[in-house]
């Protein structure tokens, strides 16, 4: 069996897991964080709109966010290990099977995050390049004038649509609801838009292209089959957690794959922690996911250092 390598694994150095390790820095325990990518930041990288409801703190972008957390990481000499992705997981002894070898904690904290959910057709991947985008405002510039197909009901459909139709000739949003998610502000200048077609209770079934390139889109509707001739389609349709290495463990996980954990941030299994989207299927956040990194840090704490404490023991099986 390995070594106790650090008191705490952190897995992601996303908001969340970052947090985390500040906090577990601050709390007197040593940690490591885990990072599959080769830089910091999980989703902030692709977050490309202003950001303005993260409490005490505005930037212009993801990234720009990112850039700040970056400078405190470094500033506080954060343990990061980039490209080492977790293969396995061995939770009842907070062991970890990475990439890079084996890896041994008194407690993990597990701050994967999400990962775009994509449409799954024939040819989605292979086609990326050449006309997939799952960001309008990263790939606007590419997108041009022509027509753009954009898939999804919620906040991020609507905003691209409406992006979009600022320099498209037309913008067709799919979606598959009779009515849309996103907020009613947002949806009322979809609405309106001359530009905009929208195509409800509607689903993307097809793609058609040849050497690399989108050529078109078929659509089931409820009047039947039809073909959308658009050289880019642009694909919205939310998020899902990053939990497949998780399933294989006797960690208890909703329906959607979410870590299910109680108040305290524990999951089912003893001295194992979640934090931030991963088990946050309600109110994905940054806010929430770098508080969600404190809160952890601090139940870690109690379990190492408090063995009498609130949060010794067995934890409970959380209610989803």
């Amino acid at each position: 069996m390995p070594a106790i390598d650090t008191d705490c694994l952190v897995i992601g150095a996303g908001p969340a897991g970052l947090s985390a390790a500040l906090w577990l820095r601050r709390l007197g325990l040593s940690c490591l964080v885990l990072e599959r990518g080769d830089q910091l930041g999980g989703e902030l990288q692709r977050i490309n709109l202003p950001i303005r409801d993260f409490l005490g703190c505005a930037a212009s972008d993801g990234r720009a966010l990112l850039g700040q957390i970056e400078a405190m990481v470094n500033d506080r000499d954060l343990p990061v290990r980039f490209s080492c992705a977790v293969e396995s997981l061995a939770l009842d002894r907070c062991e970890v099977t990475t990439s890079t070898g084996v890896l041994r904690a008194r407690a993990l904290i597990l701050a994967l995050g999400l990962r775009r959910r994509v449409l799954d057709l024939p040819g989605e991947a292979r086609r990326l390049a050449g006309g997939l985008s799952y960001s309008g405002t990263t790939d606007r510039a590419a997108i041009g004038t022509g027509p753009v197909a954009i898939v999804g009901g919620g906040d991020g459909a609507v905003e691209n649509a409406l992006i979009l139709a600022d320099q498209c000739d037309q913008v067709h949003l799919v979606h598959r609801g009779s009515h849309f998610r996103a907020q009613p502000q947002l949806v009322e200048r979809v609405v309106a838009h001359d530009r905009i077609r929208l195509w409800l209770e509607s689903e993307v079934v097809e793609l058609h292209g040849a050497e690399g390139k989108l050529a078109s889109v078929d659509v089931a509707t409820p009047k039947g089959r039809r073909n959308i001739v658009v050289p880019w389609l642009v694909i919205k349709i939310g998020f899902e957690p990053n939990s497949d290495v998780l399933r294989a463990t006797s960690l208890i996980l909703d329906e959607a794959g979410y870590v299910v954990v109680d108040r305290y941030l524990r999951t089912s299994v003893p001295a194992v922690f979640a934090a931030g989207d991963l088990c946050n299927p309600r109110a994905p956040s940054i806010a929430a996911a770098v508080g969600d990194g404190a809160v952890a840090a601090r139940g870690v704490s109690q379990v190492l250092w408090q063995p009498g404490g609130p949060l010794a023991g067995d934890a409970p099986t959380p209610l989803g």
